[in-house]
């Protein structure tokens, strides 16, 4: 329905130029690695640090803008590569022995925590709970059968999470209950599991222990740096 209403848009695609709506030659696209239009190689997509297909769309929508107001695409790969994403928001606090530690503490429900763990390398180790909301947590069940090496709960839902672990034949949790521990326990299995990366993804708010979500997200980069690095 797009194409006929604005026909005379720039449109985007992250899986490549036969993706694109309308006239393949105004668009841009990430292809082999490269965000590109058809005429120009702009900058390698993972000079991005933020993880998943919703912020290469972002990525995709700056670039856009961008070069279309005439900005030389060397700026603009040095704002990208300089860019250290946003707090909170699938942030990457530091690589532990080849083990990324992302913070994506403003996942305070599920539809938000299955983005960010499907957003990630896997397999991965989740650290998940709090303050548990009120929703449908299917796809986010979904997600941590594909994605999870191992699910570390914390807070008042820890032992509801478990249960419902439990329902869906999921078996690999641990009940820590603090972020320290979390964060500690995380550092032991990572290494163990041959995991790629490890996710604050907690699914729900965060007032069970912390003020608000920045609170909770500033927690765990504190504990990372200071443990791990």
């Amino acid at each position: 329905m797009a194409a006929p209403v604005r026909s005379e848009a720039c449109w985007t695609s992250v899986i490549g130029k036969a993706h694109l709506i309308g006239d393949p030659n105004q668009g841009f696209y990430i292809e082999d690695g490269w965000v590109r239009t058809a005429n120009e190689l702009i900058l390698p997509a993972n000079l991005l640090k933020m993880p998943g297909h919703h912020n290469q769309q972002n990525l995709l929508m700056a670039i856009a803008a961008a070069r279309l107001a005439g900005i030389d695409k060397t700026a603009i790969a040095e704002a990208v590569a300089t860019f250290p994403g946003v707090p909170h928001r699938l942030e990457h606090i530091c690589n532990w022995h080849g083990i990324d530690f992302i913070n994506d503490s403003k996942a305070t429900n599920y539809d938000a925590a299955e983005v960010g763990l499907s957003a990630v390398n896997s397999p991965a180790i989740l650290i998940a709970g709090g303050d548990a909301k009120i929703g449908d947590d299917t796809a986010w069940m979904s997600a941590i059968q594909r994605k999870a090496a191992a699910v570390l709960l914390i807070g008042d839902a820890a032992q509801p999470f478990a249960k419902r672990l439990q329902q869906i034949g999921y078996s690999q949790y641990e009940i820590v209950e603090t972020m320290e521990r979390a964060v500690r326990r995380s550092a032991e299995l990572s290494q163990q599991l041959d995991v790629k990366t490890v996710l604050l993804s907690p699914a729900c708010a965060s007032f069970d222990q912390y003020q608000n979500f920045e609170q909770r997200g500033d927690h765990f980069r504190q504990l990372c740096l200071e443990q791990l690095t």
